[in-house]
């Protein structure tokens, strides 16, 4: 992530282009608890590294009663 200026001469940020959402989603319903929009994010957020993160997500690894998953939410 990098800040850049806008038309307006305002900061903002631009996220990668290549980096995919995370869900948190409940183990029983597949409920959506929480949306992340990169692997890096989440980790940060859940407090891990970001390599645990994302054999979490590749793993579907279920942690008590959610799990993550990337790409689409369906």
């Amino acid at each position: 992530m990098s800040l850049i200026r806008d038309e307006n001469d305002d900061l903002t940020t631009k996220t990668s282009s290549t980096a995919k959402k995370v869900y948190k989603k409940n183990a029983i319903t597949h409920e959506i608890i929480k949306t992340w929009e990169s692997i890096a994010k989440a980790a940060e957020e859940e407090k891990c590294c970001a390599a645990k993160m994302s054999r979490f997500v590749k793993f579907n690894k279920i942690i008590g009663d959610y799990y993550y998953q990337s790409g689409s939410s369906a």
